[in-house]
């Protein structure tokens, strides 16, 4: 008998949309909410023999009395928020019978630091700061089972691999694949998951998705709305992360469940991303998340998180909605999208009466990265990025109808000149049993996505730097299944808890002196994203591979202005490649503050695809305000000095009037 997996947070409130153990009980008076409580695991793989686990949880943020709870209460409780009169669960434990049991006693050792430091124990706050607590033998509980032994007619638990997995028995026909979408869900009542441990089917019911939540009557006080992320006509997803803007003195998101529903067969918290439930191990695959929120603040602010399953990637465990025909996996079933995350919205206080508080889920502008997903492709991973048009936000109405606004061709909140930009720095982690990754890590691959930790092999007995309070080595090193590296949404690295107005970095290439000087006009054209680039194109002799890539532009001046632009695509050195040269040059009239899409089809091919294997195309783009430097950026002169003077000259922030985007990559066939 072995532990398998470890539930850090086995109940639910649902009035929070959070989910919570003793550790994190107590709710804090400043937010109405529950902290979060992330643990910290490492179990090796079964093998005959001794063997050594640990695990453990705290709970994030600041540490003073109110929010340690306590069991039995103080004569004088410091906080009323809970009751846990007799004691408190920390975690669920599901312990794995292995085969061939039958008639033996089996235990579970619960044990201090001897023979395998570090050994049991718990921190507690003193009034100054923590104090660990190392627990002896006597302190401590073992568990023993003895499985077909010493007990009337047991009903076995539901382990891991010892019962079949359901097959859902949803009936409903799907429906044929529509576009990839990723919403808000403001009203989620209709959502639900078929927990097979309660005799459901492991399947998800993603019902009418609302965008527009009318509450009455009003509730002037600070007070949570929980709203889900729901995706539809996906497939093969990996993970995803979303982008939200908002305004901080009305509505913003305080805190995010990446995992709403409960399988209590296999005693794991599930959402669509980890709905699977994998062959070999009778079990859904576990999930790495990140997010970053900054503290309420008045004025524009914006957030990011997302989430991904660990592990090697294949089609079976990358769910599908609606599912194929026929299906790679009959675990579950999702016919109308799947829910991504609970995210808890909430509404400051002398808000009612307000008819479109908002959550605008945005791409990359103003504020990068976007939103998007990471599907498998059957050769490794493929980065979505979601146009505005494919994003659905969310509006309330606090004790008035609910009126949606326009955040699709419009920002929401409005941009201004020069437009805030978010820091880029490194998160400062909050002190707590960090499960998520280091804030110092760096971008891999497409740089979107939440980092994957990087994986201990054995229990270390000195504190990882992110496994304070405890500080004296109490804590696990958290040793996840390794997700491959390709895979990496990024969001550690994105924004920081405030936003910061700074001018955007400078282009990577020489900036000419003198450099220009802003014009009164106040004329500002952004070139936003390249986006839709294929990451391979597989190319014969003579073969051909259409595409299409989007460029988005955006108008950040305070008046209306008429942009120019020009795309280039440079071919690989070798192989006598084709597009190799300009593919568009038009001119937008925008609003100001709106942006907009110009989708560029495009077909590559090459003469000699082997001698091109390997390389990739690049794709350069700019923005011209006034659409009057055709001259100096022709064909292959993008990135020159000459081009960078003219657009320059009449835009007073030259430094995001061009992008670049590597790809796709040439493979020969």
């Amino acid at each position: 008998m072995r532990p398998n997996t470890v539930n850090f947070g086995p109940f639910m409130d649902t009035a929070t949309g959070q989910l919570i153990s003793f550790v994190n009980l107590p709710i804090d008076s400043a937010t109405s909410v529950h902290r979060e409580a992330p643990g910290a695991l490492n179990i090796p793989p079964a093998a005959p023999g001794p063997q050594t686990a640990a695990m453990g949880a705290s709970y994030g943020g600041s540490q003073n009395f109110a929010i340690s709870p306590d069991t039995p209460p103080k004569s004088l409780p410091d906080d009323t928020s809970y009751s846990a009169p007799s004691g408190g669960v920390l975690a669920a434990l599901n312990l794995q019978v292995l085969a061939g049991n039958d008639g033996q006693t089996l235990g579970m050792d619960l044990d201090d630091g001897v023979p395998n430091a570090p050994g049991s124990g718990v921190s507690v706050f003193t009034g100054s700061g923590s104090m660990e607590i190392l627990l002896s033998e006597s302190a401590l509980g073992d568990g023993s089972h003895l499985e077909g032994i010493g007990c009337p007619s047991p009903t076995p638990s539901a382990t891991p691999g010892a019962t079949p997995t359901p097959t859902p028995t949803t009936t409903a026909t799907p429906p044929p694949l529509g576009a990839l979408r990723v919403s808000l869900d403001m009203d989620p009542s209709g959502n639900s998951y078929s927990d097979p441990g309660a005799g459901g089917d492991n399947s998800m019911v993603v019902g009418t998705i609302d965008d527009c939540l009318t509450t009455a009557p009003g509730n002037d006080a600070l007070h949570i709305h929980p709203a889900q992320v729901i995706v539809q006509n996906v497939r093969d997803l990996i993970g995803w992360q979303t982008r939200l803007n908002y305004d901080g003195a009305k509505m913003r998101p305080t805190s995010v469940n990446f995992t709403p529903f409960m399988d209590t067969a296999t005693g794991q918290n599930v959402s669509f991303v980890n709905l699977p439930i994998e062959s070999a191990l009778g079990a859904h695959r576990e999930l790495t998340s990140a997010s970053n929120i900054p503290p309420a603040a008045p004025g524009p602010q914006t957030a990011i998180f997302g989430s991904l399953y660990n592990g090697s990637q294949d089609f079976p465990i990358s769910p599908d909605s609606p599912p194929k025909s026929p299906p790679d996996d009959t675990s579950y079933r999702a016919l109308f999208g799947g829910v991504l995350a609970t995210v808890n919205l909430q509404v400051l206080a002398g808000n009612a009466g307000q008819q479109s508080l908002f959550m605008n889920l945005d791409d990359g502008t103003p504020n990068a990265p976007g939103s998007g997903v990471v599907v498998f492709d059957g050769f490794g991973t493929q980065t979505i990025d979601l146009l505005p048009n494919e994003l659905g936000d969310g509006f309330h109405g606090e004790g008035a109808s609910c009126v949606p606004q326009d955040c699709t061709t419009v920002e929401c909140p409005p941009v201004t000149t020069p437009t805030p930009t978010i820091t880029p720095t490194p998160v400062t982690p909050t002190p707590t049993i960090a499960p998520t990754p280091s804030p110092t890590c760096t971008p891999v691959g497409t740089g979107h996505c939440p980092p994957t930790p990087t994986p201990t092999p054995t229990l270390t007995p000195t504190p990882t730097p992110t496994c304070t309070p405890v500080g004296t080595g109490q804590c696990p090193t958290r040793t996840p299944t390794p997700t491959p590296t390709p895979t990496c949404f990024n969001a550690c690295v994105t924004p920081s808890p405030t936003q910061t107005p700074t001018a955007t970095p400078a282009p990577t290439f020489a900036t000419p002196t003198p450099t220009p000087t802003p014009t009164s006009a106040g004329h500002d054209s952004r070139l936003a994203r390249i986006s839709g680039v294929s990451r391979n194109v597989r190319l014969s002799p003579g073969g051909i591979f259409a595409d299409t890539t989007n460029i988005v532009v955006t108008n950040q001046s305070a008046h209306t202005d008429t942009i120019g632009v020009y795309v280039d695509v440079m071919a690989p050195a070798a192989g006598g490649c084709t597009p190799n040269g300009r593919v568009l040059e038009t001119t937008v009239t925008l609003a100001a503050g709106a942006k907009t899409t110009t989708a560029v089809p495009v077909t590559y091919s090459c003469s000699d695809p082997a001698a091109a294997n390997g390389l990739s195309f690049t794709w350069v783009a700019v923005a011209d305000h006034g659409a009057d430097d055709q001259a100096s950026c022709g064909p292959g002169t993008l990135q020159s000095i000459g081009c960078f003077n003219a657009l320059a000259d009449d835009d007073q922030d030259p430094a995001d009037n061009r992008a670049t985007r590597n790809g796709p990559r040439v493979i020969a066939q």
